[in-house]
C-alpha cells in the first residue's frame, strides 16, 4: 500500500522489512547504575499466506500466494518503555501525532515536563532563542523574526500548542517580550484537569506502604493529583486475571497514579499470566495482584522488616 503497487517485488520487499522488526531490539541504560538491558522491539508479526483471490487472473495458476499483514504484538518491555516516556515528558502520543508543525512537535516533547507545576502567574520561561537552540531548530538573527516564526499565518506555532492535552491537564503558552528587551520568551504552564478524585487518605493501607518505603507525602500528594479512570486495556487484563474489580476500583486507580502507568500494567500482565497459566493464588487472585501492588510501592526489604510475606500470596 505504500508503494502504491500490489507487486510481488514490493509484497518481498515489505516481508523483509518485517523480518528486520522481528530481529530488532533496544537498549535501555539505567542512569544511576550504568547498567543496560536490551530487549525485543515486536514479540510477534502475524504474516498469512492465502490462495490468490481472482481465480481468473493468471498468478492463480501458478502457486503464489497473497501476502496478508494482520497485526503487530510489541514486546511488554517496548510498550512500557514508551509509557514511562509519556509519565516522563507528561505528554499524550496521541496528541503529538496529531500536531501538523515539526517545530510544535519538538516544543510539545521538550517543554510539557518543564511547565508541569508551573502556573499561568509563575509559569516557565525560556527565551525563543535558546527554545530554539534547545529543540535544534534554525535560529533567526533578530528577535523580531523569532517571534514572527511563532506567531505568523493562522494556524501558528502558538496556536498549535495552546490547549493541547497533556497526561494530565491542558498545555498553555504565550509569547511575551524579555525583561532586558533583548528577546522575546516562551510562557507555558499546564492547567490541571478539574474534579479531579481525591483519593489521598492517611489511614489509607496503600499511604502507609508508600510512607514507610521512605517517600514523602509531598510527593505522594503530586502523584494522586494525577489520578486517572481505569483504561478499557487495564480492565481487560483484570478480567483476564480473574480479578475482582467492584468494589476495589478506587484501590486500583490510587495504585496507578503511585506506581505510574507502565508499572502498574506490568504488574496486571503478570497476574494475567498466573492465571492464563493456572498458577493458583493461595487465597484468591485479588489478593495476590493487591499484595504485589503494595509490595511494590513499599521495597522489598523494607516490607520484610515490617513482616511481609512473600508475593506468592
Amino acid at each position: 500500500m505504500y508503494a502504491h503497487s500490489n507487486g510481488g517485488r514490493y509484497s518481498r520487499a515489505i516481508r523483509i522489512l518485517f523480518d528486520n522488526l522481528v530481529t530488532a531490539f533496544i537498549r535501555i541504560t539505567e542512569i544511576a547504575t550504568g547498567i543496560a538491558k536490551t530487549f525485543r522491539l515486536i514479540e510477534r508479526v502475524a504474516i498469512e499466506e492465502r490462495p490468490i483471490r481472482r481465480k481468473d487472473a493468471k498468478l492463480a495458476k501458478s502457486g503464489q500466494m497473497e501476502m496478508w499483514f494482520n497485526s503487530c504484538t510489541l514486546s511488554k518491555e517496548f510498550a512500557g518503555m514508551l509509557g514511562q516516556v509519556e509519565e516522563l515528558q507528561h505528554l499524550r502520543f496521541d496528541v503529538f501525532n496529531s500536531i501538523r508543525a515539526p517545530l510544535a512537535q519538538a516544543i510539545y516533547l521538550y517543554i510539557p515536563s518543564r511547565a508541569h507545576y508551573c502556573t499561568e502567574r509563575k509559569p516557565f520561561e525560556i527565551g525563543l532563542k535558546t527554545l530554539l537552540q534547545q529543540v535544534s531548530a534554525t535560529v533567526p538573527e533578530h528577535k523580531s523574526r523569532r517571534k514572527e516564526l511563532f506567531t505568523k499565518n493562522k494556524n501558528s506555532i502558538l496556536k498549535q500548542l495552546d490547549g493541547l492535552e497533556t497526561l494530565n491537564g491542558v498545555f498553555r503558552v504565550k509569547i511575551a517580550e524579555t525583561n532586558n528587551g533583548d528577546d522575546y520568551k516562551l510562557l507555558a504552564w499546564e492547567e490541571r484537569k478539574k474534579h479531579q478524585p481525591n483519593l489521598f487518605t492517611r489511614k489509607s493501607i496503600l499511604v502507609r506502604h508508600w510512607v514507610a518505603g521512605g517517600r514523602t507525602v509531598e510527593e505522594l500528594e503530586q502523584r494522586l493529583a494525577q489520578v486517572e479512570p481505569m483504561s478499557e486495556y487495564e480492565i481487560e487484563l483484570l478480567e483476564k486475571a480473574a480479578v475482582r474489580l467492584d468494589g476495589n476500583e478506587a484501590f486500583f486507580r490510587m495504585a496507578k497514579a503511585m506506581l505510574g502507568k507502565a508499572r502498574f500494567v506490568e504488574l496486571l500482565a503478570e497476574a494475567k499470566g498466573d492465571e492464563i497459566e493456572g498458577r493458583t493464588a493461595k487465597k484468591n487472585p485479588t489478593a495476590r495482584i493487591i499484595w504485589r501492588i503494595k509490595s511494590a510501592i513499599q521495597p522489598l526489604n523494607t516490607a520484610a522488616m515490617s513482616g511481609g510475606k512473600g508475593l506468592d500470596n
